[in-house]
């Protein structure tokens, strides 16, 4: 997913999954439980595991401006949400859906140990920048003046410096921010076609041999089994045999078979 998508996951599905919670009756009435969102963070593309601390210990990942920029965006999507009344959330649930209230949330983990584990660490983010410090008695909104659509507009729409799975992913292609040219698009399409004529031609190769060591296995069992092709001789042998007159064309097989 690209951060726009991830800022769209967020702020449109998160918030109507969270909003089906806590009614009763037809039509829907509010009930004593409350909304409370819990174990968030902003981790998006990486999976906890020695693996990954493994991999990071000798591939350390950088906080490009591009993912400091996105890992606050993602985080304020997020606080937006999980704590969202009624009105902020109308605008963002399907026609005809109830808005109900969201009390809150709580960040998964305060502090983490390990460097691989950045987007789960609250206190390293408020240091870095990319966790914003809210101010009591403001929503997200009033204190930093964006809504969750503002987010959306100005996230970004490839994955270029920000996205890169762990585990890989062996189908994964990412979004490049920087639109190939023509003629990149054209030698990677010259690229491709070579690609598949080869494969065509490995495979022709492969369909011509199997075809000859067929052949080849066929002579052999006849061989070992003392086949012999039907010669001239051994067409007059049949006729002689079969008693047929001398004028009969033995060389036609539906004589000699008749």
């Amino acid at each position: 997913m690209t951060p726009k998508q991830h800022i769209t996951q967020v702020c449109k599905f998160e918030r109507d999954h969270i909003n089906q919670c806590c009614w009763q009756g037809l039509p829907p009435q509010a009930t004593e439980l409350k909304r409370f969102v819990g174990e968030w963070t902003v981790a998006y593309d990486q999976t906890p595991s020695p693996e990954l601390e493994i991999h990071l210990a000798k591939e350390p990942r950088d906080l490009s401006p591009e993912r400091f920029r996105f890992l606050r965006q993602y985080a304020l999507a997020q606080m937006m949400t999980y704590e969202a009344t009624p009105e902020a959330s109308a605008g963002y649930l399907p026609d005809g859906a109830v808005a109900g209230d969201f009390h809150g949330w709580f960040f998964w983990n305060f502090r983490m140990e390990a460097d691989a584990y950045r987007e789960w660490d609250y206190l390293r983010g408020v240091q870095e920048g990319w966790i914003p410090v809210l101010v009591a008695g403001e929503t997200v909104e009033e204190t930093f003046g964006v809504t969750c659509a503002d987010l959306e507009a100005d996230a970004r729409d490839c994955t270029t410096d920000v996205v890169e799975p762990f585990p890989p992913l062996k189908h994964w292609r990412g979004v490049p921010c920087v639109k190939p040219t023509a003629l990149q698009r054209t030698a990677s399409a010259f690229v491709y076609l070579l690609a598949w004529v080869g494969a065509a031609a490995l495979a022709a190769a492969a369909a011509y041999g199997a075809w000859v060591a067929a052949r080849a296995g066929l002579r052999k069992c006849k061989r070992a089994m003392g086949y012999a092709p039907l010669t001239d001789g051994r067409r007059k042998e049949f006729t002689e045999i079969n008693g047929l007159p001398p004028a009969l064309d033995v060389h036609s097989p539906i004589n000699v078979a008749a």
